[in-house]
């Protein structure tokens, strides 16, 4: 963009601080814009950083440049453009761009529009969205309010298409129930107005986020408590699990019950336990899933809930990144009945319906 023969050499000069300070800028705070702007590809995320050979200005000329899967468009663009000589133009049309959508993806602007539309701009990156026709958008009416209603009609369209929020199971709909625990904290973020907290997409992306089952779906969970006869971490697991069982499962119910009453654990109780949650389709179901990062995860994953609970509170005071929702449903405030674990789904799908769903 700089061989232009009609360019004087201080305005080059400008141009080339200008490229710099945004390229520094996209780069603050472990790539905070570029994460917002800009769809990263998994095969690009190395030990929890994006690689240097990816170019953080990239997102603003994504923007001005119409989307096309050809490896190299972005340099025949330009190169078209050179070719023409218009490239005085495109250099306008990237100023502009980099000024509106570093502002947007700051995460500085203490309004509510300004939140909504940074929350609302990185989901629909995340979800497959480019940044050129959300871009375009945004030019054709250079209101924000306006703007921000453009970017939820399109958040409302994608959610519709998802039938049966309740019903999306762990094994066949694991990026439909990400989606929505990601709107579901979103949505808790820019309706705490005496917040100004900005979600971490940055974060969310590089340190690779996945689902997270809240209660133990088998007895892997008190493996270590059942070798060492630990009776007091047996019992409170067996009382989780009775929220858990199946309500025509009388049989075993009872049977928990007269163990937990003789202080007796038989190995073939376990193993009624875990053929039970076998068929229990409601814990792979969103009621029972929450986010967390893939490290955290594969380290707390298979304990029960008390001890979920204090890890992650752990993890909070090491400044691990905790989605809102997921702190909060550890913390069990979204029920009123403390000991019903469905609340959490309810929950959602009252905020997913009433926001997101009415198109």
């Amino acid at each position: 963009m700089s061989k232009n023969d009609e360019l004087e050499s201080e305005d080059l000069k400008e141009r080339a601080e200008l490229w710099y300070k945004s390229e520094i800028e996209a780069r603050e705070n472990r790539d905070f814009r570029y994460c917002v702007l800009n769809k990263v590809d998994e095969k690009n995320i190395e030990q929890k950083s994006i690689k240097d050979d990816v170019l953080r200005i990239d997102a603003y000329l994504k923007a001005i440049v119409p989307y096309s899967k050809e490896e190299y468009y972005l340099f025949d663009y330009f190169y078209k453009s050179y070719r023409e000589g218009t490239l005085n133009d495109r250099w306008e049309e990237l100023e502009k761009a980099i000024n509106t959508l570093s502002g947007f993806a700051g995460g500085k602007a203490n309004g509510k529009i300004d939140r909504e539309i940074f929350h609302y701009l990185g989901f629909l990156i995340l979800s497959g969205e480019s940044i050129n026709s959300l871009y375009k958008k945004w030019k054709e009416d250079t209101d924000k309010e306006s703007f921000a209603k453009k970017l939820l009609e399109i958040i409302q369209e994608k959610i519709s298409k998802i039938k049966n929020i309740e019903e999306l199971h762990y094994k066949n709909d694991k990026k439909n129930i990400k989606d929505i625990l990601l709107l579901f904290n979103l949505e808790y973020l820019i309706c705490d107005e005496g917040s100004n907290e900005y979600f971490k997409f940055n974060r969310f992306v590089l340190e690779q986020w996945s689902l997270e089952h809240i209660y133990a779906q088998n007895s892997e969970s008190i493996k270590e408590s059942i070798k060492s006869k630990n009776n007091d971490d047996i019992i409170k697991w067996l009382e989780q699990v009775l929220l858990h069982i199946d309500e025509n499962d009388t049989l075993l119910k009872q049977e928990i019950e007269q163990s937990k009453e003789k202080g007796k654990f038989e190995e073939e109780l376990f193993d009624k336990i875990n053929e039970s949650f076998k068929n229990n389709e409601a814990l792979h179901k969103i009621q029972n899933l929450t986010l967390l990062d893939k490290e955290s995860n594969s380290k707390i994953g298979n304990q029960i809930f008390s001890r979920k609970r204090k890890e992650i509170q752990k993890l909070g005071e090491q400044d691990k990144l905790i989605p809102i929702a997921t702190k909060k449903v550890f913390e069990k405030v979204f029920s009123t009945d403390k000991s019903n674990p469905d609340v959490f789904g309810k929950k959602i799908k009252k905020i997913i319906l009433q926001r997101f769903k009415s198109v």
